[in-house]
């Protein structure tokens, strides 16, 4: 089935779900032109007062959502991403795409059930107002391309629907490791009283900004040590079977580290 947009319509947009993810790209959109859809019913007073600031029409539930809008996002927490994807991309007559942090394996399960009307999104680094990036896989990829603007680059990765989420896998180790590294590095330069020293010995090599950066990271990566635990399951869980599959066998010793870490830090 051909899932068409046409090039330089302005477009109907729905998210399911209205956090800090959905209401950016719902602000950039709207300031493009396109029409926003959401649903505030049984939502927080806050969230309702975003979704006015941001112009968005708020219906009577996700489901209405799903049916009037020609592409649907889901932006909400990974453990729930199969269950809206299965519920509201079903409704959706048109294009679903899942920008939640899940694994290829959960990308895979989602594209069973909706077929080519599904896409793939990975946001690589910060959601903010100035600039994003994110990368999209699957066979009607090239549809979205149109929402393409200053402020919101995508780059379409391949037809392979579980492309970008691999590609963000891949990523997140390497992430959540620095950051794990960073964080027990830093608590025993505190214990020594030479954490200034330290930053200030890093930035020779790391850049001036590195100690802003570090310390943005490391309370970040506290704050949120419960979901980057639970994606680092997941990723672990994922690639023991591909491994499985595979007669080279990867060790995982740093990635399991990693996990043992942020299962630390959140206790």
């Amino acid at each position: 089935m051909k899932y068409e947009i046409k090039k330089g319509k302005k477009m109907k947009i729905g998210f399911i779900g209205f956090g800090n993810v959905s209401s950016t790209l719902a602000s950039i959109l709207k300031k493009e032109g396109h029409e926003i859809y959401t649903s505030s019913t049984n939502r927080s007073k806050k969230t309702k007062e975003l979704i006015n600031k941001i112009g968005a029409i708020s219906l009577k539930d996700f489901n209405e959502v799903s049916k009037i809008s020609e592409v649907v996002i889901s932006a909400n927490s990974p453990s729930k991403a199969i269950p809206i994807a299965k519920k509201y991309g079903k409704l959706s007559k048109n294009i679903f795409i899942d920008l939640n942090n899940i694994s290829p394996d959960s990308t895979l399960e989602i594209s069973n059930e909706l077929g080519d009307k599904f896409l793939k999104g990975a946001i690589i680094g910060k959601i903010n107002l100035n600039e994003n990036f994110i990368f999209i896989s699957g066979k009607n990829a090239e549809k979205i391309s149109i929402l393409r603007n200053s402020k919101l680059k995508i780059k379409i990765l391949s037809e392979s629907v579980s492309d970008a989420s691999i590609i963000k896998t891949l990523r997140s180790i390497y992430t959540k490791g620095v950051s794990a590294l960073l964080i027990e590095t830093f608590k025993i330069a505190k214990e020594m009283n030479l954490e200034e020293e330290l930053f200030e010995t890093l930035e020779l090599t790391e850049g001036e900004l590195f100690k802003v950066k570090s310390l943005s990271r490391i309370n970040n990566s506290i704050l949120y040590s419960k979901r980057k635990y639970d994606e680092l399951k997941d990723i672990l869980e994922y690639l023991n079977k591909f491994n499985d599959l595979n007669e080279e066998k990867t060790d995982l010793i740093l990635l399991k580290a990693t996990l043992k870490a942020f299962k630390s830090i959140q206790d």
